[in-house]
Formats: C-alpha cells, sequence, structure tokens
C-alpha cells in the first residue's frame, strides 16, 4: 500500500514498500486547487511505482516551480528513472514555462486540462463552475466539501496568457518547434468537451511540438485528471511514464490489433 507524507507545501505518496521506485513526479495544480484534490491521482500513480509529489497550490511563477523541484530533486536523488513535471489548468503553462527557460530539466512533461490563453467567463455560481471543472460525482463533492476550493477558472495566469499570445502571434521560439518548445516529450491529456480551455486551442498550441502527443478525452470536462473517467486517463499517464522510462516515449508497447483483420483467409497469422 502507498504511504503518503505532508509538508506546509506539498504532499509525498510513495509506491508500495515492496515496490523499488520507477521514476518521480511532480504535480503542479490549477487554479482555486490545492494538494487534496491529487490525492487520488497520486495514489494511483504511485501503486504503479512512482513517487509522486502534489504541490499544494499553483506557484507564482516558472521560478518558483525551479526552486521546488530543485528541492524535491535532492530528496530524491537514490531514486533512479524519470522525472516528469504534471502541469494542470494554468499550472500547466507555468510548467512550460519553466521548462523553455531552462530553470527545470525533466525528462517529460505531462499537460492536464491545460489553460493556454485568456480563459472563459466566469460562472454563474459555484455549482456552474464545478459542473465546468468535473462530471465525477466523487470529485464534486469533494469540491464542495473542501472549504479551500475557491471559484477561479474566470481568473487568467500571466504565463497562460504569454502563453496563448505567443500561439496566436506565432512568435518564434529559436527552434523548429515553435512557440514556446520545450523539446522534450510531452502528453496532452485533455477533455473534448472542456468549455474552460477549449479543446483547440491546446491543439493549436502543441501541433508544431514534433515530441507531443494527444490524448483526448470523449465527453471529458476540464478537470480530465478528476472527471468521470479518471481511471482510462490514468492508465494513460502510467503507459506513458513507461515509455518515457525505456528511452522511447513514441513507441507504444501495447498494439491494438482488430481481430477481424488479424488473420488471412487460410488461417496463417499476420
Amino acid at each position: 500500500m502507498s504511504t503518503s507524507t505532508l509538508t506546509a507545501t506539498r504532499v509525498r505518496v510513495l509506491p508500495p514498500s515492496t515496490v523499488r521506485p520507477r521514476g518521480a513526479l511532480l504535480v503542479v495544480p490549477g487554479r482555486g486547487e490545492n494538494l487534496v484534490h491529487y490525492g487520488r491521482f497520486a495514489q494511483r500513480i504511485a501503486a504503479d511505482g512512482y513517487v509522486v509529489d502534489v504541490l499544494d497550490t499553483l506557484p507564482a511563477d516558472a521560478a518558483e516551480v525551479g526552486d521546488l523541484l530543485a528541492e524535491i530533486d535532492g530528496e530524491e536523488s537514490a531514486i533512479e528513472g524519470p522525472r516528469v513535471l504534471v502541469g494542470v489548468d494554468a499550472g500547466a503553462a507555468v510548467v512550460v514555462d519553466a521548462v523553455r527557460q531552462g530553470l527545470v530539466s525533466p525528462s517529460a512533461i505531462i499537460l492536464a486540462g491545460a489553460a493556454v490563453g485568456d480563459s472563459v467567463s466566469a460562472a454563474a455560481d459555484i455549482d456552474d463552475e464545478i459542473a465546468q471543472r468535473t462530471s465525477c460525482p466523487v470529485h464534486r463533492e469533494l469540491l464542495v466539501e473542501d472549504p479551500r476550493f475557491t471559484r477561479s477558472l474566470s481568473e487568467v495566469t500571466d504565463a497562460s496568457r504569454a502563453w496563448g499570445t505567443s500561439v496566436t502571434s506565432r512568435e518564434p521560439s529559436g527552434t523548429s518547434g515553435g512557440p514556446w518548445y520545450v523539446g522534450i516529450p510531452a502528453l496532452a491529456v485533455h477533455g473534448n468537451a472542456d468549455e474552460v480551455s477549449p479543446l483547440r486551442d491546446v491543439v493549436r498550441a502543441l501541433s508544431w511540438w514534433p515530441d507531443a502527443e494527444l490524448v483526448a478525452v470523449r465527453d471529458g470536462v476540464h478537470d480530465v485528471l478528476n472527471d468521470a473517467a479518471h481511471r482510462s486517463v490514468a492508465a494513460s499517464v502510467v503507459q506513458f511514464l513507461e515509455r518515457v522510462r525505456s528511452g522511447n516515449p513514441h513507441r507504444s508497447v501495447v498494439v491494438r490489433v482488430p481481430l477481424g483483420n488479424a488473420f488471412e483467409a487460410d488461417g496463417t497469422g499476420i
């Protein structure tokens, strides 16, 4: 069973004691969120052998991410395997900004419900905002009962605005990868029904990144790590981590074979 330790700024979830850690993740939450919201995700990823740190709040800027990751790396120096940053909502833009500035050097990044550019208008009430965030009844109840949760999806952060502006203006990045290109493997996980950060904006932002791949979640809304399909999303994250760990992040280990086409008429195999 995974174990957790809590500090003033983050929680750490460890793999079962019988499992040798396969790598480490740092989860950077989004607007209005805190570490309580990602306990379920952290436990699931830790169960597959990864040490997971979850920050308590959205960092102010890329420099703060760099400082926090340097602190965590010192604690995890004995852990072999990839270091991966997970940015959620506006935290995704902060993660990308930290990597592109060279403040951090992770093996890969994961962007979940990335907020690129200006956000939508303010929700009419708290129920509307929660509905925009998740369709999972368990997570919805967590948000309702969390005294620290704030309505915040209408806020625009500096990093999200800057990333969106660079994409819109096709601002050169100094590489062939386009605006804010980070040059490392990147997985974006996004709900195709996300009204807060439309999927088309994320596709536009990452379309110039040759190292990026996108998992679109059918009927998924904004908080894709805590939406109704959170188990399938977590499985996609683990598959990506395993590919990064193997040194070949673009080569899928599991290949879907349509059985109707798997054999020739004479019974010979594919």
